[in-house]
């Protein structure tokens, strides 16, 4: 064997050592936890994993963990023998858990812990859906904490029973957007609260009762909690509640004679649209639809909305709705010639019926469902396992050539 073929093989074993821990880190895009699943299995579906806690690191980024049958899925059990208490679920990454069709993924409360903390580390949509958390009469501190900017979704989540907070977004999680549907929060010292610049929406028949502080609670000057067909009640009361809607106004001028709003609202943002633009932190302020009346075909009308706290300075006003004239798809996209006020408790805008940002393709009419978004800042690029090794195995390459080249340089000794 020649020294070259030595080195392409020594080459090529680096490159395998640099690949091992792409191969090693393959996750399943799927996988299932069963009450009586073990978490050395691989979570598949024949071989479930016992928590999901342990079926967290097999699952991909963006991937679902489906519950096979009704269980206790924390890690823990009272029929060991000492008991074994259950452990913090912290979700570092994106990813759906489906407790399945009858909320069979149940959650004890960690003594003097959170049940389940979302602690993304890059921006992604936490799903958590059918799944019950009890606290257990006040043993566990909070039951869903939100401690970074996330977008997550609570959709039939019934949450009681826990010492301080149903549901907490942390001060940390500046630009979370949290949207609740059918869900319940009760028996707690405080339903929801929301101590970050974030948004909450609190809608699709979701409800918060019995919970002995308050019902919801929201004290940073720049975060929400929005209501939407959701009812409190039976709380001892509702402290610092902030929704942004009140103290807030629009007007309308231009058009003809008679120009008017024939209706206004300002709006939580799931009533506008369930889902957000991917690059964006979340929420500034409440959302804002009107249609308006008398303001004659093709009429240029300028809006003007005041909210009662001041937005933060990279504030976008965003539309949802057709993006070009006469387009009938709606999607969102930043509204040419917005103006943030210079108190950034404003924005000031233009639409032409007809126009770009007319959601009414009738002559004559004009409806405008508007939303001040907080974009997310540039992320720095980052480079996959596989780009990784890939850079790796040329590298090596790159020293064998170079070392070959050099070989070639110098000059043969006689004898």
């Amino acid at each position: 064997m020649t020294p070259f073929s030595l080195s392409i093989g020594r080459a090529w074993m680096l490159g395998v050592l640099l690949l091992a821990p792409a191969w090693a880190h393959a996750q399943a895009t799927r996988t299932w936890v069963s009450g009586v699943g073990d978490d050395a299995n691989p979570c598949s579906r024949t071989a479930p994993c016992r928590t999901l806690a342990g079926a967290l690191p097999k699952t991909a980024t963006g991937g679902e963990i489906d519950v096979l049958d009704p269980a206790a899925l924390d890690g823990s059990d009272d029929f060991a023998a000492p008991a074994v208490a259950p452990v913090t679920l912290v979700i570092d990454k994106s990813i759906t858990i489906d407790g399945g069709g009858r909320y069979v993924a149940a959650f004890g409360g960690v003594p003097m812990g959170d049940s389940i903390v979302v602690n993304l580390t890059s921006p992604g949509t936490v799903i958590l859906r059918n799944l019950q958390l009890n606290g257990f009469a006040g043993t566990g501190s909070n039951g869903i904490r939100v401690v970074s900017s996330a977008n997550v979704v609570l959709d039939h989540v019934d949450v009681a029973g826990y010492a301080q907070n149903c549901l907490l977004v942390d001060a940390g999680a500046g630009g979370a957007l949290v949207d609740i549907a059918s869900s319940t929060f009760s028996n707690c010292s405080t339903g929801v609260a929301n101590r970050a610049a974030a948004a909450v929406n609190l809608g699709g028949d979701s409800a918060v009762v019995l919970n002995t502080v308050a019902g919801v609670s929201s004290n940073n000057p720049l975060g929400a909690v929005y209501f939407f067909n959701s009812n409190t009640r039976s709380n001892t009361q509702n402290t610092d509640l902030t929704t942004y809607v009140s103290g807030s106004s629009a007007s309308v001028s231009g058009g003809s004679v008679g120009c008017a709003f024939a209706n206004q609202q300002f709006v939580a943002p799931n009533a506008i649209s369930r889902t957000l633009p991917v690059a964006v932190g979340g929420p500034a302020a409440a959302g804002f639809q009107f249609q308006t009346t008398n303001c004659g075909p093709g009429a240029t009308v300028t809006v003007t909305l005041n909210y009662a706290q001041a937005m933060p300075a990279s504030t976008v006003l965003y539309k949802f709705g057709p993006a070009t004239p006469g387009a009938t798809q709606s999607t969102w996209f930043p509204l040419p010639g917005a103006v943030l006020s210079a108190d950034r408790k404003g924005f000031t805008y233009s639409l032409t019926d007809n126009g770009i940002g007319d959601s009414n393709g009738a002559i004559g009419f004009i409806d405008d469902p508007v939303l001040p978004l907080v974009p997310l800042p540039p992320s720095i690029p980052t480079l996959s396992h596989w780009a990784l090794a890939l850079l790796g195995v040329l590298v090596s390459a790159m020293m064998v050539w170079e070392r070959r080249r050099q070989r070639a340089r110098i000059p043969m000794r006689s004898a």
